[in-house]
């Protein structure tokens, strides 16, 4: 085992836009790795960004992480809750506003198998509310690095993670299901063929 082989390369850093520019970043998850990888595109040439997750409230009772969400203000959302959805639609739309950038997970939970699957509607909702940019980022091989059964990171010699930054996808002026599909194929484009979606047809339900 190597732990060199559990840092991530990262492609497409001329896409990402200044941090002053608050954006919404959406991603496809597979592992809890995920959320390390994601922040490691956070900072930037010394150029740090302000940043808050939307996450499931589930997380807050995992120990350190369930603090450190808490404490950073991050946005929890409660899935099956009505008043909850409103409340972190709200909550994320504020946060976009006053220039901090969100980070999306927008299938809704990891996908085991690590194939891609289909988006919720929240994301785009929130970005088109906002006027802000999406940043599509897919996340490869995480899956195998850190499986849904492991307990820590697996590190195989052999293992090969990648962080893919896309273009900015622009949402004034466009149909939430445009915004979706370019964000879905932009994703998917950047997926090995063992995590590439099956159809994306229908992106999100």
């Amino acid at each position: 085992m190597s732990v060199g082989r559990c840092y991530p390369s990262i492609e497409g850093w001329d896409n990402l836009p200044p941090a002053s520019e608050a954006v919404m970043f959406v991603a496809n998850h597979t592992s809890w790795f995920d959320i390390v990888a994601i922040c490691l595109i956070m900072v930037h040439n010394s150029e740090s960004r302000a940043f808050k997750y939307v996450s499931k409230d589930e997380l807050l009772k995992i120990p350190v992480m369930g603090t450190s969400l808490k404490l950073g203000g991050h946005v929890m959302l409660a899935r099956e809750d009505r008043a909850s959805q409103i409340a972190t639609f709200k909550a994320g739309v504020k946060w976009l506003k006053d220039r901090v950038s969100l980070i999306t997970f927008a299938e809704g939970t990891r996908s085991k198998n690590g194939v891609l699957g289909r988006f919720k509607r929240g994301a785009f909702k929130m970005a088109m509310q906002s006027n802000v940019r999406i940043v599509p980022v897919s996340l490869v091989g995480m899956h195998r690095t850190f499986p849904s059964w492991a307990v820590m990171p697996i590190c195989p010699g052999e293992q090969f993670m990648k962080v893919v930054i896309h273009k900015p996808i622009q949402t004034e002026g466009r149909s939430e299901e445009d915004i979706s599909k370019e964000t879905y194929e932009a994703i998917n484009a950047g997926l090995p063929v063992e995590q590439k979606s099956r159809s994306i047809a229908n992106p999100s339900p």
